[in-house]
């Protein structure tokens, strides 16, 4: 933080692989369920939010939404994929900011960025710790002068997070869980749909790993060898194909 200002960049994680795979979420899907991040511990209000939205296959893509926000994550929004279906949130939820889909940059290869609308409804949104435990649910506050909050995602549009980068490379070994952190791939290009610093996963859920770099159209470096087993024609995905860059004053 420098003096009154923080920025965070949060990459929700508990989005469905199948529906990546599977084809389009639908309107009033929950994106995300509810994910944890940290901000300084003190009353700060939200500035700005931005969304860096990945396309469908290398194609751009808007999103569309509201981000909600919680102090807790114990209960939840809904699963990824299925609509919302929220419960027992009444004293842990506390505002949400609009993403609407018109408001999207141009493409940018296969990302947009989108800004949180700003008009009365999100515009004054403040982030207090709970100080208090409320039911079981212990205070947000941390030891290590932050507090712990939570987002989610409703959809109002149908993005899809599609991609057809798959795995080229038969030999046991390679494909065995830690084989290797060259990664041979085929039938898309993935310069056109990933990026260093991209953590992916298989089509299965299987962890591949953080993007070194990507040497080629058919050619992709971890920063590791691949956590688990892969197969061959594995497609990959990333996973976090939407983050947020959020901006607060104190």
């Amino acid at each position: 933080m420098l003096g009154k200002f923080y920025t965070t960049t949060v990459k929700p994680t508990t989005f469905v692989v199948g529906d990546m795979d599977g084809g389009a979420y639908d309107g009033n899907d929950v994106l995300f369920d509810w994910h944890a991040f940290k901000i300084p511990t003190g009353t700060a209000r939200l500035t700005g939010a931005t969304a860096v939205i990945r396309g469908n296959d290398g194609t751009a893509q808007s999103l569309g939404g509201e981000l909600l926000f919680a102090t807790s994550g114990d209960f939840t929004l809904g699963t990824s994929d299925a609509a919302l279906s929220a419960q027992q949130l009444g004293n842990f939820v506390f505002g949400f900011v609009d993403f609407d889909d018109k408001d999207d940059s141009p493409a940018l290869a296969n990302i947009k960025i989108s800004e949180m609308t700003r008009d009365t409804n999100n515009s004054q949104i403040f982030f207090a710790p709970r100080t208090e435990s409320t039911g079981g649910v212990v205070p947000n506050i941390g030891t290590d002068g932050f507090s712990t909050y939570y987002m989610a995602f409703r959809t109002s549009g149908t993005p899809n997070f599609a991609s057809t980068v798959t795995i080229n490379m038969t030999d046991a070994d390679d494909l065995a869980a830690l084989g290797t952190a060259v990664l041979a791939v085929d039938t898309k290009d993935p310069r056109l749909t990933m990026s260093p610093g991209d953590v992916l996963i298989a089509q299965d859920g299987a962890a591949v790993g953080t993007i070194k770099s990507i040497d080629s159209d058919v050619q992709i470096t971890l920063t590791s060898p691949h956590t688990d087993a892969l197969a061959n024609n594995d497609e990959l995905y990333i996973q976090s194909p939407v983050h947020f860059i959020l901006n607060f004053e104190y």
